[in-house]
C-alpha cells in the first residue's frame, strides 16, 4: 500500500479489491482445488460467493465484537450500481462495457475440478464488502460499488483483507477457532441442482423460491389493479413461473433422498 506519498481513498480501495480478490483464490483453491465437493460440481461460476468472518476477543467494551469480509462476483446489477457511486458514476462507458463483459464471460463458465479460478476471475471481477460491528452497531462498511467509505472505514477493510489474505496462506487456515469462513451460492432460479446437494440447502432453496414465488405473484396482483403494462406483467409472469420451476426441482430432489436414505 505504502507508495511513498498521500495514497488516496481510491487507490486504498483497489489495494482492498485486490487483498479481497487473493483471499477469495486461495481460499477456493485450499478448500475445493482438484477436490472440489459433488454438489459445486457444474453450477455457474457467477452464483459462487465467498465469506469470511473473525469474532476478535474483546479488549474493552467498545471494541468490535465481530468482522466479515464478503466476495462475490459481479453481474449485470454490480455495473448498474456504477451510475450510483459517487465516486465512480463518471466511468467512461468503454469501461463499464469492459466489467459488463467480464460478467457476461463468468456467467458462461461452469465449475469443475479442473478449474482454475486465478485464470478466470480477474481482480476486476469481484465485488467485495467488508463489514465491523461493536455489541451496539455497525462501525464500519466499506464495499466495492455500493457505498463511499471513509478513509478509516477502507484502512480498517484493507487491514482485515491483509490479514486474511495471510490467514489463507498459512497452516492455520481452517483450524483457528475465531475465524470461519464458507462458500455458498446465489439462490436464482436458473441454478442447476446436480443430485449432491445436502438436505438442508435443498429445504433452504426451496423455501426462498416459494418466497419469492409469492412476493411476484402479490406484486402482480397489486399492478393489474394499477392497469400496468401488459409488458411489463408478462413479464413478471414468466419469473414466477421460473420460481414455480425451481420450486418444483428442490421437491423432486428432496423426494429423491428421502426415498434414497
Amino acid at each position: 500500500m505504502s507508495r511513498g506519498r498521500f495514497v488516496t481513498n481510491r487507490e486504498m480501495l483497489v489495494d482492498f479489491n485486490a487483498a479481497s480478490h487473493q483471499v477469495f483464490l486461495n481460499a477456493y483453491e485450499r478448500e475445493q482445488g482438484a477436490n472440489i465437493e459433488p454438489s459445486f460440481e457444474g453450477k455457474p461460476l457467477s452464483a459462487l460467493n465467498f465469506v469470511i468472518e473473525q469474532i476478535p476477543q474483546c479488549e474493552h467494551p467498545h471494541s468490535i465484537t465481530y468482522k466479515t469480509l464478503s466476495v462475490r462476483l459481479i453481474d449485470e446489477d454490480s455495473i448498474d450500481q456504477l451510475d450510483e457511486h459517487p465516486d465512480l458514476k463518471q466511468m467512461p462507458d468503454d469501461a463499464k462495457e469492459y466489467y459488463r463483459k467480464i460478467a457476461k464471460n463468468l456467467g458462461n463458465v461452469a465449475l469443475t475440478a479442473n478449474l482454475r479460478l486465478s485464470g478466470v476471475v480477474p481482480v476486476a471481477a469481484i465485488d467485495a464488502a467488508y463489514e465491523a460491528y461493536t455489541d451496539e452497531e455497525q462501525l464500519f462498511t466499506v464495499s466495492t460499488f455500493k457505498k463511499r467509505p471513509t478513509k478509516t472505514e477502507i484502512t480498517g477493510g484493507l487491514l482485515f483483507a491483509q490479514e486474511m489474505l495471510d490467514y489463507t496462506k498459512s497452516s492455520e487456515f481452517g483450524e483457528r477457532e475465531d475465524i470461519d469462513h464458507f462458500f455458498k451460492f446465489d439462490m436464482t432460479p436458473d441454478l442447476p441442482l446436480n443430485g449432491h446437494e445436502s438436505y438442508p440447502f435443498l429445504l433452504q432453496y426451496r423455501q426462498e423460491m416459494l418466497r419469492l414465488y409469492h412476493v411476484k405473484m402479490h406484486h402482480v396482483d397489486q399492478l393489474q389493479r394499477e392497469g400496468a403494462d401488459k409488458k411489463v406483467l408478462a413479464t413478471l409472469r414468466d419469473l414466477i413461473e421460473k420460481y414455480g420451476a425451481a420450486a418444483d426441482r428442490a421437491n423432486q430432489a428432496l423426494e429423491f433422498k428421502r426415498k434414497k436414505y
